[in-house]
C-alpha cells in the first residue's frame, strides 16, 4: 500500500504509519481540560478510539 492521504478520507485518518518504530507507543503531549485544549484533548480521544477500532482491519 502506498501513500494515503487523509483529506481524501471521510475521518481524516488513515493506518498509515507515519512514526519511527522507536517512538510508537509514546506519549510526548498530555492535553488539560482548560480552554482550547479540551478540544485537542476531544480530538485526541477520538483519534485514538477511530485507530483502535481499525486497527485489525485492512
Amino acid at each position: 500500500m502506498g501513500y494515503q492521504y487523509a483529506h481524501d478520507t471521510e475521518e481524516k485518518l488513515t493506518k498509515m504509519q507515519t512514526m519511527p518504530d522507536s517512538l510508537i507507543g509514546r506519549e510526548y503531549y498530555h492535553p488539560t481540560t482548560q480552554g482550547s485544549e479540551s478540544k485537542i484533548k476531544q480530538r485526541m480521544e477520538e483519534i485514538a478510539a477511530w485507530h483502535k477500532q481499525n486497527n485489525n482491519q485492512k
